[in-house]
């Protein structure tokens, strides 16, 4: 027997799988997740996640298109944004970890 997905889930799973279907994206995610390894100035990383101009330098884009990318993962609720105040002003950006497994659990079961 197969389960559908009711037609609100099936919007959600849309929603996502456009949000993942950009090269940009998935390399700020995957920068998200493995941010040790960046080359990383001072402030550009931390317990708010990585800031706009790393994730833009670490995928080889310009800032606004970076921040575009961004505003699709935060609207898809895949990452989440941090705007903070110390010395500058630094807008950080963190994955959800919580909605990108709910996601993949979805695509598993049901595709």
């Amino acid at each position: 027997m197969t389960r559908t997905l009711p037609r609100a889930q099936i919007g959600k799973i849309v929603l996502l799988a456009k949000a993942i279907g950009s090269e940009p994206r998935l390399e700020m995610l995957q920068a998200m997740r493995d941010s040790d390894g960046l080359a990383a100035a001072a402030g550009e990383v931390s317990e708010h996640g990585i800031c706009l101009m790393l994730l833009a330098r670490t995928v080889g884009i310009a800032a606004p298109t970076a921040l575009r990318h961004l505003d699709v993962l935060v609207d898809a609720g895949l990452c989440a944004k941090t705007t903070v105040r110390h010395g500058s002003r630094y807008t950080y950006y963190r994955r959800d970890e919580q909605a990108i497994a709910e996601f993949a659990d979805t695509v598993t079961r049901h595709l």
